[in-house]
């Protein structure tokens, strides 16, 4: 009766350590994508900082020349992406009254999800600024 009873009492704290760690995990999602992109830059870092190490370049100093490379080159991207896409969804949002009509009576998370989209392409600075 006794090493029944010890065998449930493991049964449960197992079980119930598995659904503990399962919520926790659950809950840590983000962070957990985070520190895997992290594990992946830096995965993809090594290479060009080992290479500028033998080339007698110190590796934090590497290092800051591979994100500084990754944010110039992000920067550059979005410059020349975010004008164009708003330009071009502003015509085609313009090109069609009656759509703008249907949208304003339209409901649901597909009509907010596009106002707010709507909503922060009014609320971006010109390209000039």
């Amino acid at each position: 009766m006794r090493e029944t009873a010890r065998r449930a009492l493991v049964a449960s704290l197992v079980i119930g350590g598995v659904i503990v760690l399962a919520l926790a995990l659950w809950k840590l999602r983000l962070l957990i994508a985070l520190l895997f992109l992290a594990f992946i830059i830096a995965a993809a870092m090594k290479p060009g900082v080992d290479l500028l190490r033998r080339h007698r370049v110190p590796r934090g100093f590497g290092i800051a020349l591979h994100y500084i490379g990754l944010f110039v080159l992000l920067g550059v991207l979005l410059w020349q992406v975010v004008p164009r896409a708003k330009s071009e969804i502003e015509a085609a949002v313009a090109s069609v009254p009656e759509l703008r009509q249907e949208a304003d009576q339209a409901t649901g998370i597909q009509h907010r999800v596009l106002l707010g989209i709507d909503q922060r392409l009014r609320d971006l600075p010109e390209a000039s600024s």
